[in-house]
């Protein structure tokens, strides 16, 4: 509005150059303005994003730790599971027991691996 009223007045030749150097300096410090109010908004939404991310990436490892039992938990499991349930097989060999063990592990590896796709 002051932009329009000061350009109306540049009709009558009141100093030309004068006039317009205000109109100028008007508009100026509105762009101004405007490109320091947007470098602000960007810099605050850039500010919030990068908070958002990095809350969401603690997030995801704290997840990912809490879903993997321990060695000591799988071993505190294994002892509990024999003390209710007793030995699995106490009858077998050493070789037997070793190649059930790499099975149960593959078996498990398996699994894991299947469960991972089904999540993704």
């Amino acid at each position: 509005m002051i932009g329009y009223a000061l350009h109306s007045l540049s009709h009558f030749d009141v100093g030309g150059i004068f006039l317009t150097n205000i109109l100028l300096t008007i508009r100026g410090e509105t762009m101004n303005k405007l490109i320091n109010f947007l470098k602000t908004t960007a810099y605050v939404i850039a500010t919030i994003l990068s908070v958002c991310l990095v809350v969401m990436t603690m997030l995801t490892a704290l997840a990912a730790q809490a879903s993997e039992p321990t060695a000591l938990e799988l071993e505190q499991a294994r002892i509990q599971w024999i003390a209710e349930h007793g030995q699995y097989q106490p009858n077998l060999t050493e070789p037997a027991k070793q190649e059930a063990l790499v099975f149960t592990a593959t078996k498990q590896k398996e699994l894991d691996h299947e469960k991972g796709k089904s999540r993704n």
